[in-house]
This record gives C-alpha cells, sequence and structure tokens, in this order.
C-alpha cells in the first residue's frame, strides 16, 4: 500500500478531517498469512471474512497501519477508531473476553538515538490474540 497521510485535526466533539498540505508519504508492506470465513452474519454479509496478515510500515506514521487498512476497505478488528462497527460489534459477541483491538507489534527495529546502535525490541502474542487464533483454526478457508 503506497498511501499518502495527511495530519487529522483530532478536537475533541468535531468530526476528523485532513489537514490539507500535510501529506507525507506513507508505504505499508502485508502479506496474508491466513484467511477465515465464519458462518455468522455482518451487517448486509452472511458471513465474516476476516484475514490474518504479517505487515511492515515502511515510515511509522501515526496509526499508518489502521490507517491504511481502513483506507482500502479492510479496517483492523477491533478498532474503535478507524474500524468497522459491525465487525467489532459480532467480533465481540463472539470473543466477549478475549475482544481487543487486534494489532500486535511483534518485532520494532530501530537506531537508538544516542549510540546510534540497531536495537530490536520483541514480543510474544499476548494470551487474548493467542485465544482468538486457536477458535479461528476451525474456520480456515
Amino acid at each position: 500500500m503506497d498511501y499518502p497521510l495527511a495530519k487529522l485535526n483530532e478536537q475533541k466533539g468535531r468530526s476528523r478531517f485532513k489537514l490539507e498540505g500535510t501529506e507525507r508519504a506513507a508505504e505499508t508492506r502485508f502479506t496474508r498469512l491466513e484467511q477465515y470465513q465464519l458462518p455468522v452474519a455482518v451487517s448486509r454479509y452472511d458471513s465474516m471474512r476476516l484475514s490474518w496478515m504479517e505487515v511492515r510500515p515502511k515510515q511509522g506514521r501515526k496509526h499508518q497501519i489502521r490507517r491504511h487498512f481502513k483506507h482500502f476497505l479492510n479496517p483492523l478488528v477491533g478498532d474503535s477508531c478507524y474500524g468497522c462497527r459491525h465487525i467489532n460489534k459480532v467480533a465481540k459477541t463472539i470473543w466477549p473476553d478475549d475482544f481487543r483491538l487486534m494489532l500486535h507489534a511483534s518485532s520494532l527495529q530501530f537506531n537508538h538515538p544516542i549510540t546510534d546502535q540497531m536495537m530490536t525490541l520483541k514480543a510474544d502474542f499476548s494470551d487474548k490474540i493467542v485465544n482468538i487464533l486457536n477458535s479461528l483454526e476451525l474456520y480456515k478457508t
């Protein structure tokens, strides 16, 4: 995905809109790892289709992954800001104890600001994500 992102007006109680002239390059690469289809109606569709993705943002703009996936009509499950309320409502009923934003940084790399040494941070999946992924195994397509 190569789609420039602009700063957004984010005043409380006001509609969110782009601030013209603030667009900056934003590139996100992704790979679909798994695809699922659950026999649950969502909005006007008779089933809920989900994908498990590996995502690599090139720049790291604010909410880059969330905004790119919304722009290309594939919002993240559990995203109350950029997501789909219909999918979130159904997901919350299916996984009431584990429902959350389904976004996880398993690895981050950056240069240390003082030493300029390459730093790598890694994190395991939370129990909630593992529980949801395990329950989706039955619905792989």
